[in-house]
């Protein structure tokens, strides 16, 4: 695939590549045949998926990486979607959890997820969020998400009672990054792709 060209020319033994999760995202990592073998960290820059789809987990799609370049992966202990606000702020204290976020702080080349809040997105079709949920961000002008990080239409990040359940990157750390790959496939995600550029 054309992202094993760019990932070839990007990464060099010892790198962290960070990576979100999704079935484009886990579809093209099922797809890469790397040129050579490149010894790198492969982190996982949110946690996992709740209630189903374990096959297209951040884990699984950093182990997958991992392997077909002959380095190794890093596993989050955490959902990405949790109940509450106190629930996160429990599990950020988690040791697994600080670990993987400072680890973030070292991708200099992140492939992420970019998510539309339609009623046939991925993360609804998972059980992470309802379609509540989602009529919600939308009533805020939130547009989709990029490692679920809501955007609005000019790709500002749009604050939310949501964002207090997330484990994740914040956009703060996907701005340091020198390179962040966005993956994304199908005519609905045209207005997070749009914002992305944007942003």
């Amino acid at each position: 695939s054309s992202l094993a060209g760019i990932l070839d020319r990007l990464l060099k033994d010892g790198d962290m590549l960070g990576i979100g999760w999704g079935i484009t995202l886990r579809n093209v990592a099922d797809c890469i045949e790397p040129l050579k073998s490149i010894e790198i960290n492969v982190i996982p820059l949110l946690g996992g998926l709740g209630k189903s789809g374990v096959e297209v987990h951040t884990n699984s799609v950093a182990k997958i990486l991992a392997e077909k370049y002959g380095g190794q992966s890093f596993m989050i202990h955490s959902p990405a979607v949790l109940d509450s606000r106190q629930a996160k702020e429990i599990l950020e204290k988690d040791s697994n959890i600080r670990e993987i976020m400072d680890l973030a702080d070292r991708v200099n080349t992140a492939v992420v997820g970019m998510s539309d809040i339609g009623k046939d997105s991925t993360m609804i079709k998972t059980g992470n969020f309802t379609v509540g949920d989602f009529s919600y961000l939308a009533g805020i002008g939130v547009v989709g998400d990029v490692n679920l990080v809501f955007l609005d239409a000019n790709g500002g990040q749009v604050k939310s009672k949501i964002d207090d359940r997330i484990v994740r990157a914040p956009l703060e750390k996907l701005k340091k990054m020198k390179n962040v790959i966005g993956i994304a496939f199908g005519p609905s995600k045209t207005g997070i792709i749009r914002a992305s550029l944007k942003g």
